[in-house]
């Protein structure tokens, strides 16, 4: 097949149009850096020479056509840890060849502390190294965001873990997902064993029903939370009395992910007030008492009527 052959002036119409694409290919790559705050840079390591693009001097709040010595570039690094970090990072780039991705702090030229990532290649030469280059990306929202959502499991961990009742969170099948200590002391399982059970699996059967059908009205959206008093069957077959107060934990978008349940064991308040009700029935029952209340009753009125 013969290649045409292109006039000189459409020759240069191509030439134009490859232009004005890589122009609008380019325009795109800036506006994504812009948006994703992500800047290049480069050390000509031979020259000493450090080149930083817009974005990179934007994200260290310096002055426009900045250009720092590589010392300076290093000391905008916190020190301690960050400055290290980075240090270790570009000498080994530019000895052994290796690539480095940081995640490290900057004090700006404003003064202002924040969380950068760094990407460094090295580009060697005949044995030697004579280019570092790569990105610079302001990802301060994204570190301190992750940071406080760790901080906020580790408050709930240690909220659920050292809790003075019963704490577990329950699938939406009624699996024991997670459970604290006060749990199994309670029902006298470990929390491998929980875990292979259901709540179902060791629920009264009288108890059953109400307990399936309020956690239907929390899925239905009827109700935030609900309590109620439960009877439990531990590992050994005792009954277990617990006040059972469950709630439901959902993700950003409202679907719903567990059920959080308190447990707290009232198995003393119930066999106390058994054996209470149990006395007073005697009581009640006994020939002794029905005769000493109807000579008292007697006696009243003979005071009144006689």
């Amino acid at each position: 097949m013969k290649t045409k052959k292109l006039t000189i002036n459409e020759l240069l119409a191509e030439i134009a149009d490859h232009r004005k694409e890589v122009r609008n290919y380019k325009d795109v790559l800036h506006r994504i850096k812009l948006v994703a705050k992500m800047g290049m840079w480069e050390i000509d390591v031979e020259k000493k020479e450090v080149i930083w693009s817009d974005v990179t001097r934007e994200i260290h709040e310096a002055e426009h056509e900045y250009n720092p010595s590589i010392e300076e570039g290093i000391n905008f690094f916190t020190k301690g840890k960050s400055r290290q970090a980075i240090t270790q990072a570009f000498n080994k780039a530019i000895e052994q060849n290796t690539d480095y991705d940081l995640e490290v702090q900057i004090k700006t030229a404003k003064g202002n502390i924040k969380w950068t990532r760094v990407i460094g290649i090295s580009e060697f030469k005949d044995g030697k190294c004579i280019r570092v280059y790569g990105l610079f990306q302001d990802i301060d929202q994204n570190v301190k965001y992750r940071m406080e959502l760790e901080r906020q499991k580790e408050l709930f961990r240690q909220t659920f873990e050292f809790a003075p009742n019963g704490m577990a969170l329950i699938s939406l099948e009624g699996k024991w997902v997670q459970v604290n200590q006060q749990v199994c002391n309670m029902l006298n399982y470990t929390k491998e064993e929980l875990s292979k059970l259901t709540f179902q699996d060791i629920t009264h059967p009288e108890d059953l029903d109400l307990d399936l059908k309020l956690l239907e009205e929390l899925l239905a959206g009827k109700r935030e939370s609900y309590q109620m008093e439960k009877r439990y069957f531990d590992k050994s077959s005792n009954l277990v009395w617990a006040l059972l107060s469950v709630s439901m934990m959902k993700d950003e978008t409202g679907k719903p992910l567990y059920f959080v349940s308190q447990l707290t064991n009232i198995t003393e308040k119930k066999n106390y007030q058994k054996q209470h009700l149990l006395k007073t029935k005697d009581c009640l029952t006994s020939p002794i008492l029905y005769h000493t209340i109807f000579a008292r009753i007697l006696a009243i009125f003979l005071c009144f009527f006689l």
